[in-house]
């Protein structure tokens, strides 16, 4: 089974987008992925963590406030050394260290090919992690991914720059598929109104659509998902647990 997983994700690294269910979706994340490249190459931890050209001893202390302010407190419970974590949107993997620290294996994935690049040196180079997968996704899914494998999926400050809800959908609806029964997904998002509310593929790639119980909703009717805990509703800061549960 491991070595079905580290071929999938081998695989993936050298991925193409896979084209969505409409043109405009596969335009979008064509876009989507040009201008993360673009904001990587320009100055990366200015738009991963709102500090230009941060020092190293920086991304440690801004993923280390994240990891035990955002993510532990919520999903200590449901954390074992046994788990298998996948992050999505993990950037230059300011939390990603942190996290690798408490679970069995941690997949990381992002958009953007020069992000992951970074945090490779960061976390494998430097830090020497053995315990890490790498994807680099195509914005609009977790397709490379296997089915029922992941204990925990986790996304911050992610969804908040999708302006589809479409795309989130597909990507609530994949939640679903890699998490294993009894699995959690911890998933943030702004629950305002933002520039876009709907499926506008207007090219605007910071700007999301609003995330909140309304969409969540929608999402999970047809998964096994049912909801834990929501918290900042309303706010910019809108968290929501999801279980898995049998079908």
């Amino acid at each position: 089974m491991r070595k079905n997983l580290e071929n999938k994700i081998h695989r993936a690294i050298g991925c193409e987008i896979t084209p969505g269910n409409t043109t405009d979706t596969f335009t979008f994340t064509s876009i989507l992925k040009k201008d993360w490249e673009e904001r990587a190459l320009k100055d990366p931890t200015l738009y991963v963590m709102a500090e230009s050209k941060a020092s190293e001893e920086k991304i440690l202390h801004s993923g280390k406030t994240d990891f035990e302010n955002e993510f532990l407190p919520r999903l200590k419970n449901y954390i074992t050394k046994e788990s298998a974590i996948l992050e999505i949107g993990c950037g230059v993997g300011r939390m990603s260290y942190y996290i690798s620290q408490v679970c069995r294996e941690l997949t990381i994935l992002d958009i953007s090919r020069e992000l992951l690049d970074i945090a490779v040196v960061r976390l494998v180079e430097n830090y020497h992690l053995n315990n890490l997968f790498i994807v680099e996704g195509n914005g609009i899914n977790l397709h490379q991914l296997p089915d029922t494998w992941f204990d925990i999926v986790f996304e911050y400050i992610v969804f908040q720059h999708i302006p589809s809800e479409d795309i989130i959908k597909n990507y609530i609806l994949d939640i679903n598929r890699v998490l294993k029964v009894g699995g959690v997904a911890l998933l943030h998002g702004r629950d305002i109104q933002g520039v876009h509310t709907d499926d506008n593929y207007s090219g605007n790639t910071w700007h999301g659509c609003q995330f909140g119980p309304e969409l969540l909703k929608k999402s999970i009717e047809n998964t096994s998902l049912k909801i834990i805990s929501e918290e900042g509703i309303q706010t910019e800061r809108y968290w929501v647990l999801l279980q898995k549960g049998e079908n």
